[in-house]
Order: C-alpha cells, then structure tokens, then sequence
C-alpha cells in the first residue's frame, strides 16, 4: 500500500469513522429516550403554546406531527426494537471509534494499522446488517425510517473494507515497516490530539442529535423527551470550551515542528492560521450563543446533572429567539469551516506531504 494511498484510507476512516459514531451514539440515544419518557398508554393530544411555536418557527400542524411521529414510532416498534437499538447503537459508537484510531495509526503508517481498520470496517458492516435485519423485522414505518440508511452505511463500510484488504494485500511487507523510517517531526502532543479528536467526534454528535430532538414534541407535563437530550447537549457543548482551552494551551506551549522539505510556503501558511483561528472563534461563537439563549428561556442548567449552574438570565422570549437565532446561524458557519478544514486534511492526505500523519500522531 503505497504512502498516498494509506493517507487517503486513514483520513476517510477518520472522517466516516467520527461520523458513524456520531450517528450511532444518537441512535443509542434517540431509543433510551423512547424508553424512558413514552407515557404508558395512548399518547395524548399535543400542546402547542403560541409562543413555543413562534419560536421555534412551526404551525399548530408541525407541533401536532411531532407527537405523531412518536406515535408512529410506538405503533410500529416491537417490545424488543428499542433495546435492540440501544445495543447496536453503543456497539456501533465504540467500533466506529476504534475506526478512527485505526485511521490515525494508517496515518502514522503503524504496521498493526491496516489489520485494525479491516476489524474495524468489518465490526460496522456487520453491525449495520444486524440494525438492516432488525428494521426488517420491525414494522413498515420503521422500515420506511431505517432500511435506507442501515443500506447506505454498510454499503460504504464494504467498500472500506475491501479497499483496506486490496492496499494490504497489494504491498504486505510495508506493514511490517517502523514509523521511524519515514521523515519525522515533533507532532502536535498527545494532550492536543486527543483534545483534536473529542471536539470532533463531540461536534458530530452535537448536530446530529440537534436535528432529531428539535423534532421531539414540545416539553409539556406529558411529554418530557426533550429534557435528557437537551440537558446533554448542553453538557457537551459546556464541556468543550475546557477541551478547547486545553488544545491551545497544548498547542502554544509545545507548536509542532516540521522538518524543512514539509514546510508550507509563507502565504498558504498564514491561509492556514486564519483558518484555523475562524474554526476556534466559530466554536466559541456556538457555545456562547447555545448558553445565552438557554440563560434566556427560562430552563436551568445541572452540569453532568451533579452541579447547578448559577441561573443568572431571566425569561426572556425576545431574548431567547434572539440568541437562538445566533446559535442557529453560527452553527452553520461552523459546519462550513468544518468542511474547508477536512477538504484542506484531504488534500494533504491525497499529496501525502506529512501533514495530517502530524496533526493525528500522539
């Protein structure tokens, strides 16, 4: 398996790995939830208060479709369906973050990693079979919700897997050779890559499982699905700006060193740097609006559900949609800078210039 080519594999084992996770750790999520807060017996009516509505920009209708969908869910789901996707959803979570160390050890070009990201790829297509088999199983709604997905991803985990088996068997004596012979530079630390992969793999997740519990009836004495999912999200989100601190001061107090022939010219440097500099800001701008909008709505926060925060806001609708507004907008700045950093990771990985074996290279 030739270097450019390893580069290639690992970053998209990074990348689907991070999102595979991202999506298997909200399906976890989106079954306990259903566990936990179905009322026994028919779902009632919803409640759909004017001034919810007009902040979340939704008619009487939506509101309504929102318990419909539940209902939906409840009605076509066999009593085993949610455990089983709590169980496939963890799995998934930890094989696709094992996806993702592999990828950062192809990077690295350790001789275990060809072998560790076939595992890998392999447990995720087997896993995305057995959730195909048990949306199969399960009722027409939920076949109509899952089947194309569960296809999707096993489908790209196939190709994966068989793209990892071709590069190993194509040049087996490159596995048994030590990361030391390739041109080395001080890498990134190892505080700083693993705060690297937690803000990603915690990013993903954060915009996954936004979309589907903004999709959750609207909180009411009933219907309390919102409340575990918004509170972790809040968790996560607070959590991040420790993480984020500790990637910097990593990175300030111990900047990574390139050897000469890796170097970036002067221009494409600076580019770097400001881009850099825009996903930090555009990270911070997410949080601080994601706090001061819930500040403003009239809901408390308990870190980690240990520690209550200090509710300093008031109930504030204008505020509120204001600052929602904000966090909605500068989560899509956010998105778009995301793309820009992997297609910039891509790209080094495609020239194979030592970059990205740098930023995942503890």
């Amino acid at each position: 398996m030739s270097y450019s080519w390893r580069s290639w594999l690992g970053v998209l084992a990074v990348l689907f790995g991070l999102l595979a996770a991202a999506q298997h750790a909200t399906e976890l999520t989106r079954h306990a939830v259903m566990i936990a807060a179905t009322p026994s017996g028919p779902l009632p009516a919803a409640e759909c208060p004017a001034d919810e509505l007009a902040e979340e920009g939704l008619s009487v209708a939506e509101c309504q479709q929102m318990v419909d969908n539940v209902g939906n869910y409840t009605l076509s789901a066999p009593d085993w369906f949610a455990m089983s996707g709590i169980v496939l959803g963890a799995a998934g979570t930890l094989v696709a973050l094992w996806t993702v160390i592999a990828g950062a050890a192809l990077l690295d070009h350790r001789g275990w990693s060809t072998r560790a990201a076939a595992v890998g790829f392999a447990g995720l297509a087997l896993i995305d079979a057995a959730g195909f088999v048990a949306a199969q199983s399960a009722g027409p709604i939920l076949r109509d919700l899952y089947l194309w997905d569960h296809l999707l991803w096993f489908a790209l985990h196939l190709a994966l897997l068989t793209a990892t088996l071709a590069g190993r068997e194509s040049d087996p004596q490159l596995l048994s050779s030590a990361a030391g012979d390739l041109p080395t530079a001080r890498p990134f630390g190892r505080v700083a890559t693993v705060c690297h992969f937690v803000l990603a793999a915690s990013i993903f997740f954060l915009f996954a499982s936004s979309w589907w519990m903004l999709a959750l009836p609207l909180p009411s004495e009933e219907f309390r699905y919102r409340a575990f999912p918004f509170q972790l999200h809040k968790n996560i989100g607070l959590t991040l700006v420790v993480v984020l601190g500790a990637l910097l001061i990593s990175r300030f107090r111990r900047p990574p060193q390139p050897p000469a022939h890796e170097r970036l010219p002067v221009t494409t440097h600076r580019v770097a740097m400001v881009a850099h500099a825009l996903l930090y800001l555009a990270i911070l701008a997410v949080i601080w609006s994601g706090y001061m909008s819930s500040s403003y709505s009239g809901w408390s926060t308990t870190f980690w559900w240990v520690v209550d925060l200090p509710h300093w806001g008031r109930e504030d609708e204008e505020l509120n949609v204001f600052y929602s507004d904000v966090h909605l907008w500068t989560c899509w700045a956010l998105l778009a800078v995301m793309a820009l950093h992997i297609g910039g990771a891509l790209l080094h990985a495609f020239k194979a210039d030592g970059f990205v074996r740098r930023m995942l290279r503890p």
